[in-house]
Parts: C-alpha cells; sequence; structure tokens
C-alpha cells in the first residue's frame, strides 16, 4: 500500500503556498484596477467635467449680472429721487451736482462684476486712456475733468479722488445742453428730456446701463461697433476714444455673449450678447445688443425698422 502520509495532499501552482495543516493554499489575488478599467474611469470624469463646468460658468455669470442690475436699479433710484426732489425738473442743477459729486465713486455701487477695475484709478500720465472694455471698468485718476464738463457745478472745488465704474448715464436725461460742454449733445437741443413729464415712454428711456466711459448719448442713426471688446473706433494715432454713440453701449457684457468676444465683428450680421440697462420707471433687464436701437434714448426718438448696418 503506497504511503498517503508521505506525498502533498494537493499540489497546487507557483502562487500557492502550503499551510499548516499540510495543505495547499492558493494565494488570493490582489486588488486593483486594470489599465482599460483607468481609462474608463479617466473619460468618465473628463466627460463629467466638460458637461459640468460650462454650466458653473454660466451660474458664476448669472450671479453677476443679478448683483449688476440691482446696481444700477439702486443708482437710478437716487437719480429720479433728487429729479423729484427738484420738481421732476431734469434740468436742475442740482441733478447734475448730484452726479459730478458721487458718480463712479466706490461707495456708490458703479463697478459691475462682470466689468471690474483692473487697472490702479490713481495712475495717468501721458497717453493715459480712461475708457473700460467689455470686460473692465473705465477710470478716471482725477475727476475734475470730468467735473468741468458740467456748466453750473462748482469747479473751484477740485476733485481728485479716483473714479471708476461699468456704467455709462443717458445723457439726454440732463434736461438743457447749457448745462453740459459735451460737443456729442450740444448741438442736439431738441433731444433732451427737460422734465419728467416730457418722457413719454419711461417704461423704453434708459437711465444709465453698461459701457465704456461714464456717459452715453445714443441716436436712432448710430451705427454698431465692430470692435465688441473695445466698443469704440481708433483715431488717427491708434488710441480708442469714445463720442457717446450707441457703439459705446453696445457691447457683450452680459446675456448670450461669446466666449471669446471678437475684435472685428461684420456690422451686418446679429451682435451677441447684451447689456444691463435700468429705465426711468425703475426697472432693470438684460437687453440683448440689436435691441438698443429700440429703446428711447431722448425725446423725440424714432426707432429704426431696422439697427444700421443690417
Amino acid at each position: 500500500m503506497k504511503d498517503l502520509g508521505s506525498s502533498p495532499r494537493w499540489s497546487g501552482g507557483e502562487g500557492d503556498r502550503v499551510g499548516g495543516d499540510g495543505w495547499r493554499h492558493r494565494r488570493p489575488a490582489l486588488g486593483g484596477f486594470t489599465l482599460i478599467e483607468l481609462l474608463v474611469v479617466m473619460a468618465v470624469m473628463a466627460l463629467l467635467a466638460a458637461l459640468l463646468l460650462p454650466a458653473l460658468s454660466r451660474a458664476k455669470e448669472n450671479a453677476k449680472s443679478i448683483g449688476c442690475l440691482s446696481s444700477v436699479r439702486q443708482i437710478a433710484l437716487n437719480y429720479t429721487m433728487r429729479a423729484d426732489d427738484a420738481g421732476g425738473n431734469l434740468a436742475d442743477p442740482s441733478v447734475s451736482q448730484w452726479f459730478a459729486e458721487r458718480a463712479g465713486l466706490p461707495e456708490e455701487g458703479w463697478l459691475c462684476p462682470s466689468a471690474p477695475r483692473i487697472r490702479p484709478a490713481s495712475t495717468g500720465g501721458r497717453g493715459y486712456n480712461p475708457l473700460g472694455t467689455v470686460r473692465s471698468a473705465w477710470s478716471y485718476p482725477s475727476w475734475s475733468v470730468v467735473r468741468s464738463q458740467f456748466r453750473f457745478v462748482d469747479q473751484r472745488a477740485r476733485d481728485d479722488r479716483p473714479h471708476a465704474g461699468s456704467y455709462a448715464f443717458n445723457l439726454w436725461l440732463f434736461g438743457n445742453r447749457q448745462l453740459l460742454r459735451v460737443p456729442a449733445v450740444v448741438l442736439y437741443p431738441q433731444s433732451f428730456f427737460g422734465r419728467e413729464s416730457e418722457l413719454e415712454r419711461p417704461l423704453l428711456t434708459p437711465v444709465l446701463g453698461d459701457g465704456i466711459d461714464w456717459w452715453a448719448a445714443p441716436k436712432a442713426t448710430d451705427r454698431p461697433p465692430t470692435n465688441l471688446v473695445r466698443g469704440a473706433e481708433p483715431s488717427a494715432n491708434g488710441s480708442f476714444l469714445s463720442k457717446g454713440e450707441m457703439s459705446s453701449v453696445a457691447i457683450p457684457r452680459h446675456g448670450k455673449r461669446p466666449l471669446h468676444v471678437p475684435e472685428a465683428h461684420p456690422s451686418n450680421q446679429p451682435l451677441p450678447g447684451g447689456i444691463n440697462v435700468v429705465f426711468f420707471d425703475g426697472h432693470a433687464e438684460t437687453a440683448p445688443l440689436d435691441r438698443l436701437w429700440q429703446l428711447a434714448w431722448h425725446r423725440n426718438y424714432e426707432a429704426p425698422a431696422r439697427r444700421p448696418g443690417l
């Protein structure tokens, strides 16, 4: 008879071991991912990121836009309160005095979260351009140059505090060309709103909205900008100047704007995005850029059937 005690009870492979009971035991397989499994996990994570990041970005931009709408409503409320105190007389010097003293101060809420101040307002010097862009605020190292545009504002008191803002005020609401020294508007005295009662369509008359400078005086015949980043056209020396036309507010700061804002947009194509606007009746909204020509910017404004360029 064969001696069973002298032979192994079970023979296994190379990965086996002999236990204390004399039996061979297979080592348990080590846990882990195969290369293919890791690649699948990485692909799924990349797909989720591609789906979630745009949504998070849109949510962030929407939050900024909500903050912006709140700011323009508050500024417009302050303006209409000054006008009411003046008995509805938009040409009262106290109204322009309020604007000349308070516009662009940090505590007045003139900065849009989507267009913050990106450079120190205290810097200036030769070649300094105060204008903003679609993503940055206008910034004046000294406000005295703006105060000088108002005739009945005390010019003896210098204001060297830096002022910055993301919004342009509708200059046609200052009541009378005699109050201003801005060349772009003094030639159109018939376009000013003199009193609140002259606003036939307060629901459509902007008080202020997103812009590249502190003022705007749009007209129905103004052409759109081709440079949607600057909102202004370059001068002969290459610097950008604001003429207060529709181009100074037709910048895609909000709404369905492209990721990369074009600097050479064909004027015969629809404009992307929109701006936040507050109206004389107190409501605020995000207005698509092509709709800006349909708003009642000044007295006797006649909206074109189609905006210039289309």
